[in-house]
């Protein structure tokens, strides 16, 4: 049969992972599949394990490269050898789940999209355990679940809620084809330019409605590609600069400004703590990096939260810091705390509640108090540990609640899941609002609302 998808797989040294790569692969339930295995000449027995992975299914295709390029070049090709309307990439080391292409591909065919995004987890080798990935916002992945939206649309935030990788998408093949971006030749971080530019072209995308994982994303082997940031310290700010001349170039920087460089600052960031020479790599950032990548000379308003532009400050100085952008979005964002206000006196006649009364939960407690402003009811998983730093208010659990609220503020990001899924259980009219993902990113209380199901 012609293929629908083509699964584009660049291959180097992977004879530990490959079957089950490939495995995941020919095990998945749709079926109309070319598998495009691309060897860059691999000196282990991956090739040999391929073509006897090619005896029992027939859609797998081996190209071998004349000289070893990177993983780069070896996605650009396949993306010119593709067959399918669709293409896919995975990597080598990593998994997917048996109905992850399946749901991409009705999802994509059934809304005409340009790209289709999906939920992914890590698998820890060295740990052995299965975490859901960091990356991604769980709360945007449920916003926009199930509708069909262009770039215009989510890119004051679209940075800092999907984790921008090649391998957790579906691409239209003539989409791709069809735009001026490819992979760079970088010995690694080239994937930050694909997977960020790319999506800045689009006018359709969507969501997977598959809500587990579709792909497993294997970090702790030795010799991983993201491994020779030591080794290469320099491509990330290479590849982040590239990104910068394009979004300047295809007029797309205007209106995302804030996002680009609290997600530029990250990727500096991780870029000089994951070289080995933290402190060589910010004095060559702070001198040639941010005039490269549009970062010089910022102020706290071009940032998408204040802790990004204290981060900042801090990388000016020479030093690498963090700061938490909720706790500090509560002391010194006070047109965001305003905003919390505002909606909680809008909506006196609703009912709502707050989630979470750890640490967070309390700071934003303190914060309403000063105004005279609080909720109806206050909510944690175990009331009885945090009772015990609660200032005179009862906590209980939401599902001993006999009247259950119309809002739901949520404080750790973490939980929203977990949280989502107990209140569509009981109150499927219930709106959900994630202020993790408020004080992180310039977006409105509504923009980072799950609102109710209509009954």
């Amino acid at each position: 049969m012609h293929p629908e998808v083509t699964i584009i797989i660049p291959i180097y040294n992977a004879s530990a992972y490959i079957k089950q790569c490939l495995d995941s692969v020919s095990g998945q339930t749709f079926r109309a599949l070319e598998i495009l295995c691309l060897d860059d000449c691999s000196t282990d027995d991956s090739v040999k394990i391929i073509r006897q992975a090619a005896v029992k299914d027939s859609r797998i295709r081996l190209i071998i490269n004349s000289r070893n390029a990177g993983a780069g070049p070896a996605r650009n090709k396949g993306i010119e050898l593709a067959r399918g309307k669709y293409f896919f990439f995975l990597d080598a080391d990593d998994f997917l789940a048996p109905q992850a292409i399946e749901a991409l591909y009705d999802c994509a065919e059934k809304q005409a999209l340009q790209l289709c995004f999906c939920s992914y987890a890590v698998y820890d080798q060295t740990a052995g355990n299965i975490r859901k990935g960091g990356n991604t916002t769980e709360s945007f992945l449920e916003r926009y679940r199930g509708r069909t939206f262009s770039w215009a649309e989510v890119q004051r935030f679209f940075y800092q809620n999907m984790f921008c990788v090649p391998w957790n998408r579906l691409y239209q093949t003539e989409f791709v084809r069809n735009s001026p971006i490819r992979f760079p030749h970088l010995k690694n971080s080239e994937d930050l330019f694909f997977g960020e530019a790319l999506p800045v072209l689009a006018v359709r995308m969507g969501i997977t409605g598959l809500r587990t994982p579709s792909v497993y994303y294997r970090v702790g082997r030795p010799g991983q590609v993201s491994s020779t940031l030591r080794n290469y310290p320099h491509c990330m700010t290479q590849s982040l600069r590239l990104l910068y001349e394009f979004l300047l170039a295809a007029h797309r920087l205007e209106g995302m400004e804030k996002s680009y460089h609290s997600t530029a600052l990250a990727m500096l960031l991780f870029s000089a703590t994951a070289s080995g020479e933290p402190d060589l790599m910010v004095q060559y950032i702070t001198k040639h990096g941010f005039r490269q990548t549009g970062m010089r000379g910022l102020g706290a308003e071009d940032f998408a939260n204040r802790a990004d532009y204290k981060s900042y400050c801090e990388f000016l100085a020479g030093r690498i810091a963090h700061f938490d952008h909720y706790v500090i979005g509560l002391q010194e964002d006070m047109g965001k705390c305003g905003r919390i206000h505002r909606f909680l006196r809008e909506h006196e006649n609703k009912k709502t509640a707050l989630w979470g009364m750890g640490k967070k939960g309390r700071l934003l407690l303190q914060e309403l108090r000063r105004a005279g402003r609080g909720f109806d009811y206050y909510l944690d998983v175990d009331p009885v540990k945090a009772s015990k730093n609660a200032e005179g208010i009862t906590i209980r659990r939401y599902e001993d609640l006999d009247d259950p609220p119309d809002y739901i503020m949520i404080t750790n990001t973490a939980y929203f899941e977990e949280i989502y899924g107990r209140c569509r259980q009981k109150n499927t009219a219930c709106a959900i609002l994630d202020l993790d993902m408020f004080f992180r990113c310039d977006m409105t209380l509504e923009e980072c609302m799950i609102p109710g199901m209509k009954t």
